[in-house]
This record gives C-alpha cells, sequence and structure tokens, in this order.
C-alpha cells in the first residue's frame, strides 16, 4: 500500500506537470540566447518549461515517503533522516534543471510547491476514512458521502 500511494503523489505530479507544459508553452531559457545549438532551440521540447516536472517528482516522492513513514512508525527520527535526504535530492534535481539551463528560478519553485502538496495530499487521503451511505429523507433515497477529517 506504501509504494501505491508514493506511485500515485508523483505520478500525480508528472501528469500536473506535462498538463501544465502543454498548455503555457513557456520557452526554456536557453531558447532566448543563441549559445545552444539551433536545433534544441526550435525542438518540440524548447517550450516546455513551466513547471519543472523533474522538481516536482523528487519533492512529491520525498515528502510522499516521509508521509507514510510517518504514519506507520510514528515518532520515529530516521523519518526525519528520510525527509532530509529526499529534499536534499529534490534541491539537487532543481539546481541542475537551473544550471543547465533547462528551467527558469519560478518553474523550480513552482515545481517543489506541487510536488510537495501531492506528497502532502495523496497520503491525507489514503489516511481518511470513506463511507458511503444511504440515506432515505422525505421521499427520496440517497447516497451520503460523510467524511471524517
Amino acid at each position: 500500500n506504501d509504494a501505491v500511494i508514493v506511485a500515485q503523489a508523483v505520478a500525480g505530479s508528472l501528469t500536473l506537470s506535462v498538463l501544465t507544459n502543454t498548455s503555457t508553452r513557456r520557452p526554456r531559457p536557453h531558447v532566448y540566447g543563441d549559445q545552444s545549438p539551433l536545433e534544441d532551440r526550435t525542438s518540440g521540447k524548447a517550450s516546455l518549461s513551466f513547471f519543472s516536472g523533474h522538481t516536482a517528482t523528487a519533492f512529491a516522492a520525498a515528502v510522499s515517503v516521509f508521509e507514510t513513514l510517518r504514519r506507520r512508525h510514528p515518532g520515529r527520527a530516521t523519518n526525519y533522516v528520510v525527509l532530509g535526504v529526499g529534499l536534499g535530492v529534490g534541491v539537487l534535481v532543481g539546481s541542475a534543471r537551473l544550471l543547465s539551463g533547462q528551467h527558469f528560478p519560478t518553474d523550480v519553485l513552482v515545481g517543489a510547491c506541487v510536488g510537495t502538496s501531492l506528497g502532502l495530499l495523496v497520503p491525507a487521503l489514503h489516511h481518511t476514512p470513506v463511507q458511503l451511505q444511504l440515506s432515505t429523507q422525505g421521499a427520496g433515497l440517497g447516497i451520503s458521502l460523510p467524511l471524517a477529517l
């Protein structure tokens, strides 16, 4: 179950990244100069800058692993070691994307925020007990979805 939760957070971040990249079509930083080869500046991938899917994926994985470990083993110090290492990897990934000229700082920052958000949201949704209940009020029959947060 834990691997599914992490995979869902990562897949969600990748999906949002692809949808946002293809809808905004923001050019990558290297497109604005003439140092990179013309074929790189005119390729289809040259306008997929906003937001960094690599960074979002790294942060989603780091935070969702931490959240699943924290829920399964509350109070363990190793959970925070895992979080620190994971966030460190996320920062390295984001920095590499900046230094390679593939993203602007805002692309990486938004990617980190989206990944962190999904890393928190997906495990929380799995932890929420969901029950469908039949309800009969008045002359009608319905289904209710009570959420206990």
